[in-house]
């Protein structure tokens, strides 16, 4: 920023003055002392006045000298003041110029993510989303925490209270795919999920819990799946003592950004719908095997040959992102691969 520059180099150019001034007393006024000349300087570039030592009947020098510090010093003054000045207006404007930007791009969004809470859950799903290119805007009331995200991200986002109707309104929650909750208190998160149920009937809502007592609560408000992260976090740590090849696996296929385990769901008019697994042919003309199938909040694993599939249900592979185009064709999705390969 500019302004920003201009006002530091006017606090080098100040610095300056009371230098030059100081020496320059000192010099024309050998019997004074540095304290003096020092003194000297800051009455002349503050203006207050010389009553105290009366140099304009002592030295000639010192009359052309202070003539000179006064004219420069008005100078660096004016400069500071309108670089202050720059600086103020200047940050209002950019803050006001990006902030219309931002409304502008999130009014466009369509069946995107709202992100309520930017700690640190919140930063790993912002991750996990941008990596996939899934449009998104993050909601929090702590401008400072976004401004540390955005050093190391870019993505789009509100600074307002989640539970504020209006805010939710400028997310675009009309139009939103996904709702996820992830505040620090669990009461923020039931009134949060309560109040986007109520704005978008048909919303999927994702909630945090902190404690478990919570989770029932939680789902009555709205919500279709609430997690407990330190739940979680203890399965994992158990799962890596048990079973630490099966943790690895699975380590390894999400840190993977060649083979991706790929959900394809059915669209209505889908030309499989209607077909049994093995009538799909998918395995010859991919390579890839369904090794599950989601159907609604079901889960069929191995399923059989002679399954019949249906609209809205999601095959389950692990594939090549080229094996994966292949496979959004076949299900009539092309946009699958670049859902899941960045």
């Amino acid at each position: 920023m500019q302004s920003y520059r201009n006002l530091v180099i006017t606090g080098l150019l100040i610095l300056l003055e009371f230098f030059v001034g100081m020496v320059g007393y000192k010099l024309i006024m050998p019997d004074w002392s540095w304290l003096k000349s020092l003194y000297m300087t800051a009455i002349t570039l503050t203006t207050v006045g010389y009553s105290d030592y009366g140099i304009f009947s002592e030295s000639r020098p010192a009359k052309i000298f202070t003539i000179g510090l006064i004219i420069t010093g008005i100078g660096i003054f004016a400069f500071g003041a309108s670089s202050l000045v720059g600086f103020v207006v200047e940050g209002h404007l950019s803050d006001v110029l990006r902030r219309r930007r931002m409304e502008k791009k999130i009014s466009k969004l369509k069946d995107h993510y709202i992100i309520c809470g930017a700690g640190g859950t919140g930063a790993r799903v912002i991750d996990s989303l941008s990596s996939r290119k899934v449009p998104f805007v993050v909601i929090d009331k702590n401008e400072e925490r976004i401004k540390e995200l955005l050093r190391t991200r870019s993505f789009l986002y509100i600074v307002g209270n989640a539970s504020d109707d209006e805010v939710l309104h400028m997310a675009g929650i009309e139009r939103a795919k996904a709702f996820i909750s992830i505040l620090s208190d669990d009461r923020d998160n039931l009134f949060v999920t309560l109040s986007a149920r109520t704005l978008n009937p048909k919303l999927t809502i994702v909630s945090k819990a902190v404690e478990s007592k919570s989770v029932a609560k939680i789902r009555k408000s709205g919500a279709d799946y609430v997690i407990i992260p330190d739940y979680l976090g203890g399965l994992k740590i158990a799962s890596i003592l048990i079973r630490p090849n099966v943790v690895e696996f699975l380590d390894g296929m999400r840190a993977d950004h060649i083979h991706k385990m790929v959900e394809a769901k059915l669209p209505d008019g889908s030309p499989l719908v209607g077909k049994s697994l093995r009538e799909t042919r998918i395995r010859s003309q991919t390579g890839l095997t369904v090794f599950a199938i989601r159907r609604g909040k079901e889960i069929i694993y191995n399923p059989p040959p002679d399954l019949t599939l249906l609209a809205g249900d999601g095959l389950v592979v692990i594939g090549l992102k080229e094996q994966i185009s292949k496979l959004g064709k076949i299900v009539g999705d092309p946009d699958l691969p670049s859902r899941w390969f960045s």
